[in-house]
């Protein structure tokens, strides 16, 4: 039973006032799963809402935060990771896929849910020296875009950065392993080949030794020069 007191609604002697403040209250958010999203020691940073199905009513996104600043400052499950003492991780771009590969078993994953891992987020992996993250990206173009970025941030930051190999069939993360299971997961980010090698992947595309000399002469150059700005003792190799 609610009754109004002290200026808000209390309810079971929780003020109602805090929660509408939060924007928890907030109807937005109805027909969401809410995924709480903490800082790396735990504490809740906030609340992130996602629409049950596939497709959200047209004119409304598909997902929604709570207001705030720096909310999203700490990958997603980054205090999971920490809590199991892990300092390699593997990152993904959704909350879902996050939240499932951790509850089926992989405590390495975190999310930065976004198309690449923000500037914050990046200080707070340096900042609990994380030595290295394995990004396996949604397999489209943006998804390749984001893991370039976050290639270049991480490396930048004295991270190593790793790129798996695009999932098959166009599946996202979470799709991947209610079909494949946690291991085939596992072995698939196995695969995964350094932010160099990466980079260097994504700048020759289709071009191969039986392609026109003057299209692999091209590539060669903008490899060579891309090079020059990878970091680490084994940068070049």
């Amino acid at each position: 039973m609610a009754s109004a007191e002290g200026g808000g609604q209390r309810a079971a002697d929780h003020d109602g006032t805090v929660a509408r403040d939060a924007g928890l209250l907030n109807p937005a958010l109805e027909g969401r799963v809410l995924v709480p999203w903490a800082d790396p020691a735990g504490q809740p940073l906030t609340f992130y809402a996602r629409w049950v199905g596939r497709t959200p009513p047209e004119g409304t996104p598909k997902t929604r935060a709570l207001p705030g600043e720096d909310t999203k400052g700490s990958p997603l499950y980054f205090d999971r990771a920490r809590r199991a003492g892990l300092r390699d991780l593997v990152a993904v771009e959704g909350d879902f896929d996050a939240a499932l590969l951790q509850v089926r078993g992989d405590p390495r994953v975190v999310a930065y849910v976004a198309a690449q891992f923000s500037g914050l987020q990046i200080e707070t992996l340096v900042r609990y020296r994380v030595r290295s993250v394995v990004i396996v990206p949604d397999p489209d173009g943006g998804g390749d875009r984001g893991a370039r970025d976050s290639v270049d941030a991480l490396t930048r930051a004295g991270i190593a950065a790793f790129v798996a190999p695009r999932l098959p069939d166009g599946l996202d993360p979470d799709e991947f392993l209610l079909r494949e299971g946690l291991d085939e997961w596992k072995a698939h980010v196995a695969k995964a080949v350094s932010g160099g090698v990466y980079r260097a992947q994504t700048i020759m595309g289709d071009v191969s030794p039986h392609s026109p000399e003057v299209d692999r002469r091209r590539v060669v150059d903008e490899v060579l020069a891309a090079e020059t700005t990878f970091r680490g003792p084994r940068a070049g190799l």
